[in-house]
């Protein structure tokens, strides 16, 4: 039988980032695809309350990198916010991005109280990785959970009486016009609500990025951001362009932060080790060897590493879904370098 279905189309193979449920089942720590080690981030998120910018070409893994630092978190005292999800505003507005923070802790605790029990139990133990995600739910589980789950987890950590002070403080400062300085003064007072009423040690903003935004110019959002994100008294990840060093003002901005960069793969062994976590999660028999031919392998990662600024981990994936729908289409039952030729050929 051919195991070529396990690839084209498969949820594992999808170029899409990964999401917070799938980390332990798909992500591949950087340490051991590469001779770096951000993932030691996690450490100084959970003592530090400094300003860091992560950085990487569109498709590299900061996403998924950023959903692996909110995973980790989850089993520590740091109160973590993942904020992915943006608004037609144009951000380089310092009060907008000000008052977008303290909405999303909101509307989070608003729509978590709508969040059956048995849901939030379910989620509980799967952020704790007392249970693993049942595959190929992903619709019927997002509708459940409405959206907050990839905004805060530690909020099924939190006791009502304290989620109606946390929110009775947002609320407040969301109804009142302040200067910029107010509104960052309000957002650590609401900061610190939350780490004394529910007994975090420290809070961290993780916030997935400035290439998602709507921006009008990536310097006057540095200019204009920079600053006042470095007076928050939590730890806050931004995630960010490594082209954005080409514009000297964002550069000179960047020096308030503690740069992360996201490395690309080290080797063709490391490609191998990123794909056979994807392959054996879809069945722990199956090794990535079985299902690609050698030769076909050390053509990717050839054409990955001939152009560093141009073939990103998300153009990987998107190439092997070609190449194994052709495999398929032709009955065989592996690909093999000429189908990794097309896959590559027609992915760009």
């Amino acid at each position: 039988m051919s195991l070529l279905p396990l690839i084209a189309n498969s949820w594992a193979f999808s170029e899409r980032p990964i999401e917070l449920y799938e980390i332990q089942d798909l992500y591949v720590p950087f340490s051991k695809t590469t001779n770096e080690n951000p993932e030691s981030l996690v450490d100084a998120l959970e003592k530090s309350q400094l300003f860091y910018l992560v950085e990487g070409s569109r498709g590299d893994g900061k996403s998924c990198f950023l959903r692996f630092l909110a995973s980790s978190l989850y089993a520590t005292d740091v109160f973590t916010l993942l904020l992915d999800t943006f608004g037609n505003s144009d951000y380089s507005d310092p009060n907008i991005m000000a008052k977008w923070v303290i909405r999303a802790i909101s509307r989070a605790l608003e729509t978590y109280d709508k969040v059956g029990d048995e849901t939030k139990k379910y989620v509980s133990e799967l952020m704790a990785r007392e249970v693993t995600f049942q595959k190929g739910s992903e619709t019927s589980f997002a509708q459940k959970i409405g959206g907050w789950f990839s905004i805060i987890p530690q909020i099924l950590r939190i006791e009502a009486s304290a989620s109606g002070e946390i929110k009775r403080v947002a609320n407040t400062i969301i109804q009142k016009e302040y200067f910029l300085y107010d509104r960052v003064a309000c957002l650590n007072d609401l900061i610190d609500c939350i780490t004394d009423e529910a007994g975090f040690s420290n809070a961290a903003i993780l916030i997935d990025g400035v290439d998602h935004m709507i921006v009008s110019d990536v310097a006057e959002f540095a200019k204009n951001n920079f600053p006042w994100l470095t007076k928050i008294r939590a730890s806050v990840v931004l995630t960010s362009l490594s082209k954005y060093r080409e514009n000297s003002e964002f550069t000179g901005m960047s020096e308030c932060a503690r740069i992360v960069r996201i490395p690309r793969i080290a080797s063709e062994k490391s490609l191998k080790i990123f794909l056979n976590k994807r392959i054996s999660t879809l069945d722990s028999k199956v090794a990535w060897d079985d299902v690609c031919h050698k030769e076909a392998t050390k053509l990717l990662f050839d054409w990955y590493s001939s152009k560093p600024k141009l073939i990103t981990l998300r153009k990987i994936l998107r190439s092997l879904n070609y190449a194994a729908y052709k495999a398929l289409n032709e009955g065989a039952d592996k690909i093999l370098p000429y189908h990794m030729s097309i896959g590559i050929k027609d992915s760009l």
